[in-house]
């Protein structure tokens, strides 16, 4: 019986390499990654999809393939993101659909990895060889596959849908599934040895196997997993450092907006003036007593608590228990830290397991700001100084504060606006990330500076702007290398990175044209448009603020030439949403809605500030998708 199957898997083999010429000889195109997504519980969807299918997809038939089609996401396992696919249209369409009509996002996507399912199938007849001819060491290298691959995933149970792939984790089952394809080979050769001169077999089925495998998946994988000329990390942490002005306290969250920060200090010596406070290293005692020393030529936190008060075990969270002394009062950040700092009983509460928790008599924190130590530290531009205010009012959580966010009140407490304070621009987007300090951030790059001017967020844009410090960092300090070079692969993580530098232009040139500085308005869009094409990063929500910026100065053949690229994708996507019957709208329902929107808006702009064929064109073709019945 495993002989059979051995032949006939052999013969499969033999007939999908063939199948795979043809294919790739008549529809170099026809693959995509798309997949009606049915949920299965949790763990199984998790184990078998997640993380084991690509570990097949890495070594084998199919891949997680990266599609930024509308949104900038990996590995969710939906319609558009972090599938997998053969490359067989049979067996791909069978799967998710009508190949056909796939925008032109996705056809160029140097991601679309195909291997026909032939560094598989070769894995499984190197699999039944070792089962037949050595079943010892068979059942060891299975148990070593197993547990680290399935074990480990059970073992660690990591969540759905992480940042990033988290395939590293089972990469030793990666290195079993390799010495199986090599059996794979032997397998070969074993079989047709008999039907043919022993040398001329061993070079045929050599030479095919390093086609069918490794030269497949080299020319498949090269371009996207291609670094070379791509320095976005690196000139994006320089930038992040850049952003802050001498002798700076900057919160960071996480590794992404840290390690990258901590390399461009300790290897490359840039900006070592400033102090990088990791939030969530900051709710460990040792992580604390480091930030209390110098580091480079930074200076230490400013910070009134100490090693005994914050040690492991202590202070790890302070409940809000509102005391009715100071009901409908305000209490100064100093006071709230003498509180916390205090051994008193009055300022701990018992709780239900007999022991003592520290809490915070109200929410109602108020920082007063020295107004002249503002200016002359250079905090607040001497511009700006009647916009300046007495105190800063902040609510911080009404049910706990845990030890990190005490720790960055500490330093608010005692920093007495000597240093200026940032937040890098992706620290998170809850209250509690940035203090409760939204209204008086000033956005100066990749990073937010606490100034004492109220600005109320809008939009879900958070801070002011200072225009002339903005302009300065975006065009002419901060470095973009060659982001938009022609063989430069702009992966997922990259593409998210860059929307905050897109946003960035898009609201300095807002703020200029608010002024009357349309000559700089207009250099700060087209750098934008410069350095982040539609062929690189897809034109999409954030370019609206763009367009409407280029009409506002009257460059009307500039904002067409945007609207139209977006038009043309638009209607790529649209097209091919229309393919899908009443059973699979549910798919695909959220991102059409989606870029119909967009789309709407578009017009809305477009409307608003151009007249004539050009609009009417645009329209009309906007108008008969709404129409289209396959798109209701």
């Amino acid at each position: 019986m495993l002989k059979t199957t051995l032949k006939a898997t052999i013969v499969l083999l033999l007939l999908l390499i063939t199948s795979a010429t043809i294919q790739a000889e008549n529809h170099p195109t026809e693959v995509n990654s798309d997949e009606l997504y049915n949920p299965v519980p949790a763990i199984m969807h998790h184990i078998s999809d997640a993380h084991e299918w690509h570990l097949w997809g890495e070594g084998e038939g199919s891949v997680t393939i990266p599609l930024p089609v509308i949104l900038y996401t990996e590995g969710n396992l939906d319609i558009f993101n972090g599938n997998w696919i053969s490359g067989i249209s049979a067996i791909d369409e069978a799967r998710l659909g009508s190949q056909k009509k796939l925008p032109s996002q996705v056809l160029e996507n140097k991601g679309r990895n195909t291997y026909y399912f032939l560094p598989l199938i070769l894995g499984i007849i190197g699999l039944l060889y070792q089962v037949k001819w050595d079943k010892e060491n068979f059942f060891t290298l299975l148990l070593f596959f197993a547990f680290t691959g399935f074990a480990i995933i059970f073992y660690t149970n990591p969540k759905p849908f992480e940042p990033r792939e988290r395939d590293y984790a089972v990469v030793g089952s990666f290195y079993i599934f390799a010495i199986w394809i090599g059996f794979g080979v032997l397998a070969l050769y074993e079989y047709l040895k008999n039907f043919a001169n022993q040398k001329i077999v061993a070079m045929a089925v050599s030479i095919v196997s390093l086609l069918a495998v490794p030269t497949l998946m080299a020319s498949q994988n090269w371009d996207d997993h291609d670094r070379s000329n791509r320095y976005t990390t690196h000139l994006n942490a320089q930038a992040y450092l850049e952003s802050c002005d001498e002798n700076a306290i900057m919160f960071t969250i996480g590794d992404n907006d840290t390690f990258p920060l901590w390399y461009m200090q300790e290897v490359e010596g840039i900006r070592t003036d400033i102090k990088l406070v990791n939030t969530s290293l900051f709710a460990t005692d040792w992580y604390i007593d480091q930030m209390k020393r110098a580091t480079y030529d930074a200076a230490p936190i400013p910070s009134q608590l100490q090693h005994d008060q914050y040690k492991y075990g202590t202070l790890d969270v302070a409940y809000s228990l509102e005391h009715p002394r100071f009901k409908d009062s305000v209490m100064t950040i100093k006071n709230l830290l003498r509180w916390i700092a205090s051994d008193s009983d009055v300022t701990y509460v018992d709780t239900e397991n007999n022991t003592k928790e520290k809490f915070y008599p109200t929410n109602r924190i108020r920082i007063p700001v020295n107004k002249q130590k503002v200016l002359e530290n250079g905090i607040v531009a001497q511009k700006d100084a009647d916009k300046i205010v007495p105190y800063i009012d902040i609510t911080i959580d009404d049910r706990a504060l845990s030890k990190n966010r005490i720790l960055m009140l500490d330093i608010l407490a005692n920093n007495n606006w000597e240093r200026p304070i940032y937040f890098s621009i992706t620290i998170g987007n809850s209250a509690s990330s940035f203090s409760y300090l939204w209204d008086y951030f000033q956005l100066d790059g990749l990073a937010y500076r606490l100034v004492p001017i109220k600005t109320k967020s809008r939009s879900g844009q958070i801070g002011r702007i200072d225009a002339d410090i903005l302009y300065t960092n975006l065009m002419e300090k901060f470095e973009y290398g060659n982001m938009n070079g022609e063989n430069v692969y702009m992966d997922e993580t990259n593409l998210r990175l860059v929307m905050n530098i897109r946003n960035n232009f898009s609201r300095l040139a807002d703020n200029l044209i608010s002024t009357g500085d349309t000559a700089r308005a207009v250099r700060v869009l087209d750098r934008c448009v410069e350095l982040m094409p539609h062929n690189k990063v897809e034109f999409n929500f954030f370019m609206l603020p763009i367009i409407e910026g280029y009409y506002a100065c009257n460059k009307v053949a500039k904002a067409r030439e945007v609207i139209l690229t977006m038009h043309n994708m638009f209607n790529e996507k649209l097209n091919y949403y229309a393919q899908f019957d009443d059973d699979n709208k549910s798919a695909i329902k959220n991102d059409q809605q989606r870029t119909m929107s967009i789309y709407n808006s578009v017009v809305k702009v477009l409307y608003a500030n151009d007249k004539g064929d050009f609009t009417d064109k645009i329209s009309a073709d906007f108008q008969e998708q709404m129409q289209n019945p396959k798109l209701r």
